[in-house]
């Protein structure tokens, strides 16, 4: 079994598949590569953590490839310790561990022939006694307002009128699956939650419906029911989810109808905001207004694409506005306009203006283009270590394009990308 010391529970999952996968340009000091005699294929990972040390102890199974005989395999492990280590489930492996390269060499008894193999640590978690969280819940009636709280530790009753909240105040770590009769009560109550109850409601069921638990259509119902003064930090969680149903829609006559419907909910919203902030407008209103432009950019709107090319044609918007609509351009290019802010961002010399722009063709739609500009990311364009956001980015609107192209560059040992971003293309 491994523990990691250093990193907190939630970025465990992460933390163990970065410590033991393939090579990253900042695993060791001499920026050696792993030997490519033994190719990693598939990992079955089971993670026990443990909240108040930090820590995790895991079961690893790791089928390879061996190209040609060996007798030594060799892992990426910071931080990583080891309790026993089986190739094929034979007898126990030696293990060495070298600190300063953050790795570890796995010793067989016998020598490993080509072909496929699975390395493991047979002492599992698997069975071990069942662990659980003891957690407190509220559970407020609707109609009459009544509040319980519980503790719970075993399957636990409230007697309440209906429709309830559970979760009311969302103050546990938890998600709530509402049966479809639930939910349509909750969806028509909408506007007299708290903006923390809505926003839970919101991210509940858009977790559980893309999860397949639910319907996330639902979470679609949800945000029509909000009011167009509802909280902004409320709205702007509206917006991550419309943006997040956009980005799983092909580019079909589907997501055409979809974002027809993602503006025409948001069309409100908009006429309420405008374009200008006003004496005394809060930060998040703000905010708000930004993430609804650059939303709305993405969908198409043509009132909203008008604003961003007059705002950038002129000398007078704010820092801010500038960059907005410079997202909404880039985002709706054709490939005049691309090679236009290109050219730009070539002769830039400030480093951040430069970064700002090469951001906003990052977002751009037009699949041709966003192959060309996946290029430039992995090139010596952008500003030094930006090309892997870049990635990503692109990724939102192209995931099956940008892997497709991307793969190539992910297997270069050369490209200093960091583990935790090359999953995160990956999944």
């Amino acid at each position: 079994m491994v523990s990691l010391r250093r990193l907190t529970v939630g970025p465990l999952v992460a933390a163990a598949m970065a410590a033991i996968l393939g090579n990253s340009a900042d695993a060791a000091p001499s920026r050696e590569v792993l030997p490519d005699t033994v190719t990693p294929t598939h990992y079955d990972l089971l993670l026990s953590p443990n909240a108040e040390a930090l820590t995790f102890r895991a079961t690893v199974a790791i089928s390879v490839d061996v190209k040609s005989s060996v007798r030594d395999i060799v892992l990426n492990a910071d931080g990583l310790h080891f309790d026993r280590v089986r190739i094929d489930g034979g007898s126990a492996a030696t293990v060495e561990v070298d600190r300063r390269l953050a790795r570890a060499t796995l010793h067989a008894d016998r020598l490993i022939d080509s072909g496929r193999h699975v390395v493991s640590n047979p002492t599992t978690i698997a069975n071990a006694a069942a662990q659980a969280w003891q957690l407190p819940i509220a559970v407020k009636s609707l109609t009459t307002g009544e509040l319980q709280t519980k503790i719970l530790g075993a399957p636990t009753r409230f007697a309440l009128p209906s429709p309830v909240l559970v979760n009311a105040g969302q103050t546990t770590y938890a998600r709530v699956l509402y049966s479809n009769d639930e939910i349509r009560a909750l969806i028509g109550r909408m506007a007299s939650l708290s903006p923390a109850d809505q926003l839970g409601l919101l991210n509940d069921t858009l977790a559980l419906g893309l999860a397949g638990y639910t319907r996330a259509s639902d979470a679609l119902a949800m945000v029509r029911s909000l009011p167009v003064d509802a909280d902004p930090i409320v709205w702007q969680g509206a917006i991550s989810v419309l943006q997040s149903l956009d980005e799983h829609f092909a580019a079909r006559p589907g997501k055409v109808a979809y974002r027809r419907f993602a503006l025409g909910v948001l069309h409100p919203l908009a006429q309420r905001l405008g374009y200008t902030a006003r004496p005394g407008e809060s930060g998040n209103v703000e905010i708000l207004r930004t993430s609804l432009e650059r939303a709305q950019g993405v969908f198409g709107d043509r009132a909203v694409i008008r604003w961003a090319k007059r705002t950038l044609a002129g000398h007078g918007a704010s820092a801010a506005d500038h960059r907005t609509a410079l997202r909404v351009v880039a985002g709706q290019a054709d490939a005049t306009t691309f090679n236009s802010l290109l050219a730009q961002a070539k002769g830039m010399q400030d480093p951040l203006d430069k970064q700002h722009l090469y951001e906003a063709l990052a977002g751009v739609q037009d699949p041709a283009l966003a192959r060309r500009m996946l290029e430039i990311a992995f090139g010596d364009g952008p500003p030094a270590g930006t090309g892997p956001s870049l990635a990503l980015s692109l990724a939102n609107h192209h995931p099956d394009l940008i892997w497709d192209l991307a793969l190539p560059h992910l297997q270069d040992p050369k490209l200093p990308l960091q583990n935790d971003t090359r999953w995160r293309l990956a999944i």
